[in-house]
């Protein structure tokens, strides 16, 4: 999610939530100055992409122009709105090499050039008598802390979020729900659906009317990086559901309101594209549910997308990222992977983003496995689950048991035929009202011979049901959950 320039004092809406909800989880240095000691000092940052752009602008404010003016007309950073202010700040919260340039510098001083992740930083101790940016005219007050690099957390580079998981769950965390929702399963599908189908519909009517505000009872953005944000949201959302082309759609639609109007969050947008178009790529050529040979590395000959729509913007994106941010590894990898799509690695990729084939070189040859999931029948589609193979029928075959962390996909039961090929059994098995889970756990409880099932559910969510299904050992399960004595709720 975007880091935002001002946060809201309240919200009375899911969507208007995800913000703060989102910012706080997700960027844990936006409570930097909260946690900070009494030490603290104001402080303004101007970040660019290059070291000569940044000696160019120390020289500009060694002759005396105004840090807050070039902040809000070069910088990359996302409190240039606010002139770079940060916020009152204790500098032994920043990452390391800010902390060493902040080494003599007074207050009403600059600091020198320093190389970060997202660039090179001058930093600017506010005097006692600066204005803070509550007392300018044309910005609003920043949240403290608001951009993940410059803590000391941030030594790890965050990728962008564009799954939606986070608003997905705040979404099914803000729905009303009744009492014991979380043992019964079939309300906590219902509560995932109905919570999505909420926020969407909220954050399109706020975006229908984004200049809305309290005399006519809406709360609408009110700005371009709230409007950006909002679209970030929605496309989340979508991309949760997996509606790629919705998702991009307000990808691009946030890019083009940040290319005219908050450039500062080009960069991080450019990045989103890449990643949400190989996404929408792979969905297109069904590398998710056929992958075959097209998910190992190196590629074999030939391998290539029948597709190439996507891979192109994908690559498009990739190339805007890395025209600003030429070092990023993780960014040149994706660009590989689409030159991968469009077969066309390693002797299509520009040699100066080019991962070669030896990168990979193994003096072991472990050969390759074959995926022949479809052909054996169990060529199922599903999100991150618990898996037992195990002898559930006594034939002395090995039988398969799945589940899926998504509230609404039942469990799966494969009886082994005894050929190399399984047959789904779910229904005959009495699974099928079983729903989510993320892990399983096999064992026979009851000491009669038959494998039983304890599935587990909850993990970092919130609290869920687990359930103990008994091996009537005949291939079907029974729910012995309340009578063993494990009714309650937790997080498995």
């Amino acid at each position: 999610m975007i880091l935002r320039s001002r946060m809201p004092g309240y919200c009375r809406t899911v969507a208007q939530c995800f913000f703060l909800f989102c910012f706080l989880s997700f960027h844990p240095n936006a409570i930097l100055a909260q946690s900070a000691g009494n030490q603290t000092v104001g402080l303004r940052i101007i970040v660019v992409d290059t070291a000569a752009e940044a000696q160019q602008i120390l020289g500009r404010l060694k002759k005396g122009e105004d840090f807050a003016a070039i902040a809000k007309k070069e910088s990359v950073d996302l409190n240039a709105g606010n002139g770079g202010y940060l916020g009152q700040i204790d500098p032994s919260t920043l990452r390391l090499e800010l902390r060493e340039g902040l080494k003599g510098v007074s207050p009403g001083q600059t600091s020198g050039v320093i190389h970060i992740p997202s660039g090179y930083a001058i930093l600017q101790v506010q005097s006692s008598s600066a204005p803070s940016p509550s007392e300018e005219a044309d910005v609003s007050p920043t949240m403290p802390g608001s951009v993940l690099p410059l803590a000391a957390t941030g030594t790890i580079r965050y990728l962008p979020f564009v799954g939606g998981k986070g608003e997905a769950d705040l979404a099914f965390r803000s729905m009303p729900k009744p009492e014991g929702w979380n043992k019964d399963l079939q309300a906590m599908c219902k509560i995932r659906k109905d919570s999505l189908a909420m926020v969407i519909n909220e954050l399109v009517e706020d975006l229908a009317h984004p200049d809305s505000g309290s005399d006519s009872g809406g709360e609408g953005p009110k700005n371009p990086l709230d409007v950006i944000e909002m679209r970030y949201a929605l496309a989340n959302v979508y991309a949760f559901e997996g509606d790629m082309a919705k998702a991009v759609e307000q990808w691009e639609a946030a890019y083009a309101i940040a290319t005219e109007e908050f450039q500062p969050a080009m960069g991080e947008l450019e990045e989103v594209l890449a990643i949400a178009y190989l996404h929408k790529a792979d969905m297109e050529n069904e590398v998710y549910t056929k992958p075959g040979v097209r998910c190992l590395f190196p590629p074999a000959p030939g391998v290539r997308y029948a597709k190439m729509e996507s891979v192109d913007k994908s690559i498009q994106y990739a190339f805007k990222y890395l025209a600003r941010r030429p070092d990023v590894l993780d960014m040149k990898w994706l660009l590989n992977l689409d030159y991968m799509g469009l077969g066309q690695y390693p002797g299509g990729v520009p040699k100066n983003d080019l991962i070669p084939r030896t990168a990979f070189d193994s003096p072991e040859n472990l050969g390759r496995f074959v995926d022949v999931a479809a052909e054996a029948g169990v060529g199922t589609f599903s999100e991150a689950g618990g898996l037992a193979v195990d002898d559930f029928e006594n034939d002395g075959l090995l039988d398969i048991v799945t589940s899926d962390s998504d509230e609404c996909a039942p469990m799966h039961f494969f009886h082994n035929n005894g050929d190399g090929t399984f047959a789904d059994h779910t229904e005959k098995s009495g699974l099928q009202n079983q729903l989510g889970g993320l892990n399983i756990i096999q064992a026979d409880y009851n000491n009669d011979g038959c494998i039983d099932l304890l599935v587990l559910r909850g993990a970092w969510e919130f609290p869920q049901r687990k359930s103990l299904l008994r091996n009537n050992c005949d291939g079907t399960f029974t729910d012995m959950t309340a009578q063993a004595g494990l009714a309650g709720v937790g997080r498995h």
